[in-house]
């Protein structure tokens, strides 16, 4: 017995340039697809913030923290700046003969440009004559001779070349250039004694 149905009219054909419906079925589960992906990524990266730590208010910095205009180029200039000259460290013993037993300090140097007297030459000092312990033997404020003649003791004759007119001087002398083992009566020296001399060298 033949079929009741009827036979389906065949659909019209589709303008040229339409795509058939297949294909944006797929379309539109490809876009439901990437929807969706991009859902989850915002949720994980929700999930990535709430797990950081809430962010502090820093504020202002504090007054004292704040750069100061022009605080590098002073500490640059600060550190260009050279370093105070060391104190000139006092005048130390000098050695005249280099044995140690004569020695010459000054003690109020002459003033700029002032000369030295040599061998031969009249000067004029200002004597003050002193034991070792302190003793003071003797003192001469005019005391004149000349340079090299064996006037005085050698001490003398010795140190008073290397002084500067208007400069006094401490002369440590061992007795061999002094007195020796005789000594002298007047002043009174002990034999073998050791003799310190301030001598002010006036005029030469």
């Amino acid at each position: 017995m033949a079929s009741c149905a009827e036979p389906s009219e065949p659909s019209a054909p589709l303008p040229a340039g339409v795509p058939p419906l297949e294909d944006f079925e797929v379309l539109d589960g490809v876009e439901d697809a990437e929807g969706e992906e991009e859902e989850e990524e915002e949720e994980e990266e929700e999930d990535d913030l709430s797990e950081l730590p809430p962010l502090e208010d820093m504020g202002q910095p504090p007054a004292e923290e704040a750069e100061q205009p022009g605080a590098l180029a002073r500490e640059f200039l600060a550190a260009m700046e050279p370093e105070p000259a060391p104190a000139p460290a006092p005048e130390e013993w000098l050695d005249i003969l280099g044995n140690g037993l004569l020695r010459k300090k000054t003690l109020v140097p002459g003033p700029p440009g002032s000369s030295r007297p040599v061998k031969g030459q009249v000067v004029t000092v200002h004597l003050q004559t002193s034991l070792e312990n302190g003793t003071r033997v003797q003192e001469e404020p005019e005391l004149v001779f000349t340079l090299g003649d064996c006037d005085v003791i050698q001490a003398l004759d010795l140190s008073v070349p290397l002084m500067d007119v208007g400069e006094t001087a401490m002369v440590t002398a061992d007795s061999k250039y002094c007195y020796g083992p005789q000594g002298s009566r007047s002043p009174y020296i002990p034999p073998h004694a050791a003799l310190c001399l301030e001598v002010t060298l006036k005029t030469a």
